[in-house]
């Protein structure tokens, strides 16, 4: 079911992150999908603010997972923050205990879900997918990914549980 569809400029997704957060109450996983350059860091940074997380959000392109503490509503949030890109197996995400993810509410953010082929959903909390992409015939300079020809984007929130 599509929650929200709408497009809108780089400058404006912390915007977008707002609306977005309205849809949601935690515990929930966040699969964000988009090619290469759509934002998907850029809208977990924009995330991790609307949470009043002050550290720097850096990609876990390399780590895999990173964790933040938020608060959301006045409650204290942790935010978990994956990237999958490099993954081949879901052997590898093993390595997460996500039962440990439940002692506290959370929102995770998850790049690249479909790379592991992850049953998100038989995690036993809502799952939502954020799709984000160019708009038609604005993609982005692969040789100089600073330039675009705009700054448009499109964001689709959808309940997949």
């Amino acid at each position: 079911m599509i929650l929200l569809q709408d497009s809108y400029e780089r400058e404006s997704l912390p915007d977008m992150s707002w609306k977005i957060l309205d849809f949601l109450e935690p515990p929930v996983i966040l699969l964000l999908s988009g090619d290469m350059g759509t934002g998907k860091t850029s809208f977990t940074r924009e995330f991790a603010r609307c949470l009043q997380i002050q550290e720097t959000v850096q990609s876990p392109t390399f780590n895999l997972h990173h964790q933040y503490e938020g608060w959301y509503k006045g409650i204290r949030v942790i935010l978990h923050h994956l990237d999958l890109y490099r993954l081949t197996s879901v052997d590898f995400i093993g390595d997460i205990d996500f039962t440990e993810w439940e002692t506290h509410p959370f929102f995770a953010l998850v790049e690249w879900p479909q790379k592991p082929q992850v049953h998100w959903e038989m995690l036993g909390v809502s799952v939502y997918e954020v799709a984000l992409a160019f708009c038609p015939g604005m993609e982005e300079s692969r040789e100089f990914p600073d330039i675009t020809a705009s700054n448009c984007r499109t964001i689709t929130l959808r309940k997949i549980k």
